[in-house]
């Protein structure tokens, strides 16, 4: 059993919307028990994927009718007009991200730039059919905003809706960025990998399943990588792991546990990019080389 344990908690879908909770009051709902969290466990470090000016809108009637408009070519979801969420027109939100980045308490990576697809039934998929200048596009775009926001941000990416293609990757690669994200949680995987250069990140744990999960990962692979969403329910469309009072007891539990049982080291993406440069595959801890099913 591995007397040290790495940790790394990271959620999808950061922005300011509040209605529903997509973490968008510093003060109350999600946020704020990312920040009491913070306050609880001195150390830790939350990576947030961010979408800087979110455009999607949920689906909110009967699955067979935004299919049929998916097959007829038409715009399954409208997006959102006059950019209500970008993040430079929430000057106290993106205070509040500042200065806990600052602190480096805080990790804020690129979650897309929209994170809409108005023409797919799987309309969070913003990246899927992005060759690789509309994806330089958007991930230029994004980039800017952190920029005029004041947020700092990493080179790490997750593609919204996990939906990817193959020129969205040589624009990260032509982007330099380090880190890529592009699994969804029921994939558990407990070794560092790449692709084109950038690091694929551990993810193994959901923030929806049981503390005893997360013991037993951290005694066997020495890695806990806790991953979930910012919130539960958008529209009819439930997210696979949301931040709930049950997920937020579990997330406590689990890290009383650790320290209870483990020498925890929090972990941010870019320090793991960090410690695994330059090998091809870095591991933490026995036995971490293959997914686990």
């Amino acid at each position: 059993m591995p007397e040290i344990v790495y940790f790394n908690l990271n959620f999808d879908d950061f922005h300011p919307q509040v209605n529903p909770d997509f973490g968008g009051d510093p003060d109350r709902g999600a946020f704020r028990r990312l920040r009491h969290l913070l306050d609880e466990f001195p150390g830790l470090v939350i990576t947030l994927f961010t979408v800087p000016n979110w455009q999607d809108q949920p689906r909110r009637g009967p699955r067979p009718w935004y299919l049929l408009k998916e097959f007829l070519g038409r715009p399954v979801v409208q997006p959102l007009t006059e950019e209500p969420y970008r993040l430079d027109r929430h000057p106290r939100w993106c205070a509040v991200v500042r200065d806990l980045s600052s602190q480096g308490r805080l990790e804020v990576a690129v979650h897309g730039y929209t994170h809409c697809n108005p023409s797919r039934y799987a309309h969070g998929q913003e990246f899927a059919d992005a060759d690789e200048t509309e994806a330089l596009w958007r991930l230029q775009s994004a980039e800017a905003i952190f920029r005029e926001a004041g947020i700092p941000f990493i080179k790490a990416f997750r593609p919204p809706g996990w939906g990817v293609s193959g020129g969205t990757i040589q624009a990260l690669k032509t982007l330099q960025y380090a880190v890529f994200s592009p699994f969804p949680s029921r994939l558990r995987i407990s070794s560092v990998g790449t692709v084109e250069g950038m690091l694929i990140p551990p993810q193994n744990y959901s923030i929806v399943e049981e503390p005893q999960v997360a013991l037993r990962l951290a005694a066997q692979r020495g890695v806990v990588f806790a991953k979930g969403h910012m919130v539960y329910r958008y529209g009819w469309e439930r997210m696979e792991n949301g931040i709930t009072d049950r997920s937020w007891a579990n997330l406590r539990q689990v890290l009383r546990l650790l320290h209870g049982n483990f020498t925890v080291r929090y972990m941010s993406l870019m320090q793991l990019a960090e410690m695994a440069a330059p090998p091809v595959h870095a591991h933490f801890g026995p036995g971490t080389g293959s997914p686990d099913d």
